[in-house]
């Protein structure tokens, strides 16, 4: 442990280094694959083309690299796996004078939760090996529905260039190029193939597709609930989430980093509680802790299939939002075959 600082100077100087053998066309396209050719870089917007080689790789370097090895360094340190399997959770959060807060402290054991090595945590499992994180600075969530189909919220896949992560048409994500990890710490790149978003937040989601879609590398699976149980969520049921906090600790005006445990895949747990009555956030409350990297969290029942996946929460309240199953089901109807 007492090397592990050394470790990782070490392994950034290894990835400058191997940036630094490429042209200023290759790092470039790198860059345009994943940003596009207008970047934010030092707090200010810059035309690619008129960057040094020396800024496009700094720009690499705390974009990417910088958060995959956060991701993989979490995994390795954290153990997310074995949390899940313990069923150890954060409180579910708690409706106190008309405002939703966590009861912090310390984890707890989810009282429903399967013993390991039953059929139940097998599937569970499944369900949390399928859970995804974006590899960019702001985090994000996704779930890997089969056949390379990554299914996340629409605010996950923007750009530098976006208004706060709104380009002026949801279209506009459509091509766009994200990395993604799984608990394995395999890193793959996916391509946004369908977008579909309103202001009011009813739909706020988005299908990738894995560009190299092998089943040795992405085994498992997760698919989504059915029956009429589930249908509009408006009676409470149990759920839980596994998502990605993220590092960045956007709620201090001073900069600084976060230290949740696990900080990757994060299992959480609490209800369905129905229907946002806020006419301009729209959406099914749930009560599974989440921080801001969880957006595209999936939602799931006890028995591991999604019934929602997280996207925003009120202000006002603190209550935690999920774009919620049968919307989810349109989103995916009416996607073209042809993406």
């Amino acid at each position: 442990p007492g090397n592990l600082g050394y470790l990782d100077c070490q392994e950034r100087r290894k990835a400058r280094e191997t940036l630094s053998s490429y042209t200023s066309s290759q790092i470039r396209s790198i860059v345009i694959a994943l940003q596009g050719s207008e970047i934010c870089y030092g707090s200010r917007m810059y035309d690619i083309s008129s960057l040094t080689k020396k800024g496009i790789i700094d720009y690499i370097m705390s974009t990417t690299w910088d958060p995959a090895h956060y991701l993989r360094s979490a995994l390795a340190e954290d153990k997310p796996g074995i949390t899940f399997a313990k069923g150890e959770v954060t409180s579910a959060l708690r409706f106190e004078r008309k405002f939703w807060t966590a009861s912090g402290g310390r984890k707890r054991k989810i009282p429903w939760w399967p013993k390991d090595g039953s059929r139940e945590m097998e599937t569970l499992t499944e369900a949390f090996e399928s859970v995804v994180h974006f590899v960019q600075p702001e985090g994000g969530t996704g779930i890997h529905l089969g056949d390379g189909k990554i299914l996340t919220c629409a605010h996950v896949i923007s750009v530098d260039k976006d208004d706060e992560g709104h380009p002026s048409n949801s279209s506009q994500r459509v091509g766009r190029k994200k990395l993604v990890m799984f608990p394995s710490g395999k890193i793959l790149a996916a391509k946004c193939v369908f977008a579909m978003e309103t202001e009011d937040g009813r739909y706020d989601c988005a299908t990738l597709q894995l560009e190299n879609p092998a089943k040795e590398i992405f085994p498992s699976t997760s698919e989504l609930e059915n029956g009429e149980t589930y249908r509009d969520l408006s009676g409470k049921h149990r759920c839980f989430c596994v998502g990605n906090p993220s590092n960045i600790d956007l709620e201090s005006e001073e900069s600084g980093n976060n230290d949740f445990e696990p900080r990757v895949w994060h299992l959480s747990h609490g209800m369905t509680h129905g229907n946002s009555q806020n006419a301009g956030l729209k959406g099914c409350i749930h009560s599974c802790w989440t921080y801001w990297g969880h957006s595209g969290a999936p939602i799931f029942s006890v028995s591991g299939k999604i019934i929602g996946i997280h996207s925003s929460w009120d202000p006002d309240t603190g209550a935690r939002l999920c774009v919620e199953l049968e919307r989810i089901r349109e989103f995916l109807n009416s996607q073209p075959a042809s993406s």
